[in-house]
């Protein structure tokens, strides 16, 4: 009951939801967690917990360190972390937005500014466990923050100017800038001396410009290029950071030094100078470098990581931070020399998830990623999976027992995941998409065009059904006698081991992509198209209860695309969307 395609790149982005919509399961043991009272959503009643990674995966865009233990950290979907102890422990905070925030600027571990889209400006005084919406429903970004004191702060983003606060964020007033440009990042040396740069109306060419009494601003630099970010470290010693080079200046900005980083490709993205001679930059392919002389030599240093990292915050020359895409956190403490990262969990992008019961499932992902939890979820074991091609489905049968599956590979363990044996089924139809399994020896594979079933453990593989014109990207077996399959317009059923298979015609008005039965007779399928330009329906939920002779549609909607669904019983099923998650306890009334 997998399904791959357009929902992978969801399911990659939603591993930790996935984990809470196993089938078979309804609600997993809230974990032990550090800073309870701050990472307690009181308005969430089905207290979603994220699983993996740890603290969570969403990506994240800014970081700054106040000193060595403590640093804020922000991303995408409201998401607000925050460590007082030097990233031992991470605590997931919870404004009352879910927009993507993109800059973070804090006074210290009690009070800070976060910005990012719909023009949202948000402030928390008491360590983040709550927070004031000082600004939002705009249609612009803002990109980042800068804080001069407690009531001195300063936003950049989509706007021509640059925004000010002179008390603490309540009210705000718009200074132009010369150039009308949309400033990507600021930084503030005091009330009155500030800096920023960005992209202007010509999207070629950059701008630096500064203002010395708070309120004129001036045009310090133009030139070709995108500049990223800023760091200011007094009014003469400014560090610029575009995405193929960093240039610096030493005089206020009359003479400027170009720097180009040793990285070259791929772009540079974030910036920070914790003195006149040191500064790190880090971009895209998890890049990070390093100059201890102004600018003129740069050292690449080791991540350990190929993700985007969006931004690094120094408290010193030896001890930074740096965080990026899919929630990922590195710190150092030696100057650079070594990174350790502050996220657990999977590494790699989860694609699915099987489990067994409330305690032991299994998840796969991209470069080979088998990993199996026992404790529901808490902690994640990684296993050897014999392959290092992408594992796309996977399907628990019990506590020894599961199977997995490649585009051109079956994978089947019988000791726990202790080992992991690599079945060819020798398939000359096309890729293969989606697995279910009902024991050690019976597993159906469905693909482009095909059904082939196992009965001897994935030994031999009989082709049971083939037709070019269809794309099954789900199968749901419920034992060596029946299963389900789903195409875009059409649903498939056996129940005799699949010698003959029955062509049902749900008569819904959408792309199917997923299914999910309970028995012969009951069985959910969920799917959608691209939005349409004239808003007509393209996504909703169906359910049979008499072997697909009729289906009841659920759930119609033109604002998101239904990508999984996972059923316990009859009535009670949970739903994966691109907008979030779903249950229904009544069969899908509600």
């Amino acid at each position: 009951m997998s399904r791959f395609g357009d929902a992978a790149g969801v399911i990659m982005k939603a591993a930790v939801v996935l984990t809470a919509l196993l089938c078979a399961i309804s609600s997993f043991p809230r974990s032990t967690l550090p800073c309870k009272a701050e990472r307690t959503r009181e308005n969430n009643p089905c207290s979603w917990v994220w699983q993996n990674p740890l603290p969570q995966g969403n990506d994240l865009h800014d970081v700054v360190a106040i000193d060595r233990d403590t640093a804020w950290a922000v991303g995408d979907n409201g998401t607000v972390l925050k460590t007082t102890n030097g990233g031992v422990d991470w605590c997931v905070l919870y404004p009352e937005t879910t927009v993507s925030l993109m800059g973070i600027a804090a006074l210290d571990a009690s009070t800070a500014w976060a910005v990012g889209s719909g023009e949202t400006v948000i402030k928390t005084e008491d360590g983040g466990r709550t927070w004031k919406t000082l600004r939002s429903g705009g249609y612009l970004v803002y990109y980042d923050i800068a804080i001069a004191d407690a009531d001195t702060l300063w936003v950049v983003g989509d706007q021509d100017g640059v925004l000010k606060s002179e008390d603490g964020g309540d009210t705000w007033i718009l200074l132009p800038e010369p150039q009308n440009c949309g400033f990507r990042a600021v930084d503030a040396i005091d009330g009155e001396r500030v800096f920023a740069t960005g992209r202007c109306s010509d999207a070629s060419e950059y701008n630096v410009s500064r203002t010395v009494d708070g309120s004129n601003w001036s045009v310090l630099k133009t030139g070709n290029g995108y500049t990223v970010d800023i760091s200011a470290l007094d009014e003469k010693n400014i560090w610029v950071l575009a995405h193929a080079f960093a240039m610096r200046t030493g005089d206020g900005g009359s003479t400027w030094s170009f720097r180009r980083s040793t990285a070259g490709y791929p772009p540079l993205l974030g910036l920070c100078a914790p003195d006149d001679a040191t500064a790190w930059v880090v971009g895209d392919e998890g890049v990070i470098e390093k100059t201890t002389d102004g600018g003129k030599n740069w050292v690449r240093q080791d991540s350990g990581t190929d993700k985007r990292l969006d931004a690094v915050s120094a408290v010193d020359t030896n001890v930074a931070w740096a965080v990026g895409w899919g929630g990922i956190i590195l710190r150092t403490d030696d100057g650079g020399s070594r990174w350790t990262r502050q996220t657990k969990g999977i590494a790699e992008f989860i694609h699915d998830i099987s489990a067994v019961d409330q305690r032991t499932a299994w998840a796969v992902g991209s470069k080979g990623t088998i990993a199996k939890t026992t404790s529901g979820g808490n902690s994640w074991s990684p296993q050897r999976s014999g392959t290092g091609k992408d594992i796309y489905s996977v399907s628990a049968v019990s506590e020894e027992v599961a199977w997995a599956l490649g585009y051109e590979e079956v994978l089947r363990t019988v000791d726990g995941g202790k080992t992991w044996k690599v079945r060819d089924p020798v398939i000359n139809s096309g890729y293969m998409y989606a697995l279910s399994a009902v024991d050690d020896r019976t597993a159906w594979v469905v693909g482009n065009g095909f059904i082939i079933k196992t009965e001897d453990g994935g030994d031999s593989w009989t082709l049971q059904w083939e037709d070019e014109d269809y794309f099954l990207s789900s199968i749901s077996a419920v034992d060596e006698n029946t299963a389900w399959a789903v195409a875009p317009r059409t649903v498939l059923r056996t129940l005799d081991g699949g010698a003959t298979w029955e062509r049902l015609n749900p008569g819904l008005d959408t792309s199917l992509g997923d299914i999910d039965a309970v028995d012969a007779t009951s069985a959910w399928i969920a799917g959608g198209n691209p939005p349409s330009l004239d808003g007509e329906l393209y996504s909703m939920v169906a359910r049979t209860e008499d072997g697909g002779a009729t289906w009841e549609a659920h759930r119609k909607t033109d604002k998101e695309r239904y990508l999984r669904i996972c059923v316990v019983d009859a009535g009670d099923a949970w739903l994966l969307s691109s907008r979030g998650v779903y249950r229904t306890a009544d069969g899908g009334a509600q």
